[in-house]
């Protein structure tokens, strides 16, 4: 939960992966033995042994085998809670699982009492989406751009090369690695080892960036229910959320109900002149307030004989920095 509002039976809940390290009660890690190349190979295998018929997925050891059991696991609830998000408040938030497992993508959920939900805000970092190299499933149809940047000109081959291992039959789908986090970069090194400084390059660049820009915040939506602005009663929270936040940028304030008051403008510099907090974002109400206020810090301009228009002259804004200076 992100925060709560018990008056009103209100909360702010992050959707995103339960990121489990340890196997859910009831599952269990099964040892199998198996035959191979004429040879007894031992296995292991997280699930119901009747799994094995459908999946057949053997690992060589504990930890790979739990490890990929957690993986999907993970991925598959993160996938479910954004999907019933998107059901109940009729928008397309289900299709965001990739930017929010490996792009740093945040979805926050305005829930009731009764856990419904009533506005969904998406917050993203600074320049993540399309900055990974791939998705572990390959890039999407007809999207080479994040293989181009690394690979040149062989970007789109390399891409095709790799998706082509995501067929049954071909002789990589059956080791162990396409199984793995690492499935590409174990793919790359055997396939095509000459490029694997360039794929380096490229990941210590991505990690870098995202390290760099992970606290670099930005609200790219703020949705009610079929995309649609908020219903007025939730805009309280949703102002709260804007308010109580550090962004690089808002978009659709309109949604929230919100105007942004411009750091270097007039308004600012009177507040500043006043020994008052400047706020990043207020409401009409609030503004008018300000505003008023502004024309209160004025009485030596207007003693001069100024005027004060809906926008201020320069002159009014010198004698905002004059004062403000002295």
């Amino acid at each position: 939960m992100h925060k709560e509002y018990p008056e009103e039976g209100m909360k702010w809940v992050k959707l995103g992966s339960p990121n489990l390290t340890e196997l859910p009660e009831g599952v269990k890690l099964h040892e199998h033995a198996h035959f191979g190349n004429n040879s007894k190979i031992r296995g292991y295998h997280v699930g119901e042994p009747s799994d094995l018929a459908s999946t057949g997925e053997i690992f060589g050891s504990s930890e790979e085998a739990v490890g990929d059991y957690l993986k999907k696991y993970n991925r598959n609830q993160l996938e479910a809670g954004l999907n019933a998000e998107g059901e109940a408040m009729g928008h397309c938030v289900g299709g965001y699982c990739n930017d929010v497992a490996s792009r740093g993508t945040q979805i926050y959920s305005l829930r009731d009492a009764k856990n419904n939900p009533h506005v969904t805000i998406e917050v993203r970092p600074k320049n993540t989406r399309n900055q990974d190299l791939l998705d572990l499933g390959g890039p999407p149809e007809g999207r080479y751009d994040s293989f181009n940047r690394v690979f040149g000109e062989d970007g789109r081959r390399i891409a095709e090369a790799y998706q082509a291992t995501k067929m049954p039959g071909h002789p990589w789908f059956d080791r162990p690695e396409a199984r793995t986090p690492q499935a590409f970069e174990a793919w790359l090194r055997e396939a095509y080892p000459q490029r694997i400084p360039e794929y380096e390059v490229a990941q210590d660049k991505l990690r870098k960036a995202l390290e760099k820009n992970a606290n670099t915040l930005s609200i790219l939506q703020i949705k009610g229910k079929s995309n649609a602005a908020p219903v007025s009663k939730y805009l309280p929270h949703v102002q709260d959320f804007v308010k109580s936040g550090q962004w690089e940028k808002v978009n659709e304030l309109g949604n929230a109900g919100l105007v942004r008051v411009d750091p270097a403008g007039d308004l600012a510099v009177s507040l500043r002149l006043q020994k008052k907090p400047v706020p990043a974002y207020v409401t009409q109400d609030e503004l008018t307030q300000l505003l008023s206020d502004y024309r209160g810090a004025l009485p030596g301009y207007y003693a001069a004989g100024g005027s004060v228009q809906a926008y201020t002259p320069p002159t009014v804004r010198q004698f905002l920095l004059d004062r403000l200076e002295g």
